[in-house]
């Protein structure tokens, strides 16, 4: 081996962990929606946006009122199995009433 042949693969290596680093920070969604009773039961809520229907599925009991406007972050769970079955299901890392509600 070459004196300094290793630079471009140290680079590299760093480059992957940057980047692998700012996909887990960066939310796939950030935005603004209603949260909405899917179904009798308990069980099945609702965050309705403009664009989409989500399905949290860590949704905390204190967000679970029926109209409520909230502000959330959350990555969309694509394998997520769901007896529900209302919208895209969507595991949530922020999650904050709007307008004082």
């Amino acid at each position: 081996m070459r004196k300094g042949a290793w630079y471009p693969s140290v680079g590299t290596a760093l480059a992957g962990v940057v980047l692998w680093s700012c996909s887990i920070t960066s939310p796939d969604v950030d935005t603004r929606g209603t949260i909405q009773r899917a179904t009798l039961d308990e069980g099945c809520w609702a965050i309705l946006t403009d664009s989409e229907v989500y399905e949290p599925v860590n949704l905390e009991a204190e967000f679970r009122v029926d109209g409520l406007t909230v502000q959330f972050q959350g990555d969309r769970e694509y394998h997520y199995k769901s007896v529900c079955m209302v919208g895209t299901p969507i595991k949530l890392t922020k999650i904050e009433r709007v307008g004082g509600q």
